[in-house]
């Protein structure tokens, strides 16, 4: 089938994209914690690089699966868990290996991103919170300083 070979293709553009989103992701992460604000705003652009070229193969995923199953398919239907069974079962032998081997890629490197991007989230809260614990104290040895010099 001609529409499930371009799938598979696609497929494994948007498994390298997660692969390298991960990469960045960590990069990103690196340039956090040595608060490197010109890095960490480049890896930012690169993640945008990479969840525009994410939403467009998802559009051609999505443009891909009408002709395979000759109707519109739901948002959940669409989705990876409930899609690749269904694959597996109107694929040819071939096809069913590549399709089971992308299915444990995608998962393993959306699992890996997921775990990056909360651990970012954890070191972003943590340094924000450092940053306004430190300008209160600041802002609080000001005034006493102010007050112990009127006294």
């Amino acid at each position: 089938m001609k529409e499930m070979q371009k799938l598979i293709e696609i497929l494994k553009k948007e498994r390298d994209y997660l692969k390298n989103f991960c990469d960045v992701a960590l990069q990103k992460q690196k340039a956090l914690l040595a608060n490197n604000h010109e890095k960490f705003e480049e890896k930012i652009k690169e993640e945008e690089f990479y969840l525009s070229n994410l939403y467009r193969s998802e559009k051609e995923k999505n443009a891909i699966l009408k002709p395979i199953f000759g109707r519109e398919l739901t948002k959940t239907e669409r989705k990876l868990k409930n899609l690749f069974p269904v694959l597996e079962k109107i694929a040819d032998g071939r096809e069913v290996e590549e399709l089971k081997k992308l299915k444990e890629e995608i998962k393993e490197y959306a699992t890996k991103l997921e775990k990056i991007n909360n651990q970012n989230i954890f070191l972003i809260k943590n340094a924000r919170q450092f940053l306004i614990d430190t300008i209160n104290t600041l802002m609080n040895e000001k005034r006493a300083k102010i007050v112990d010099r009127k006294v």
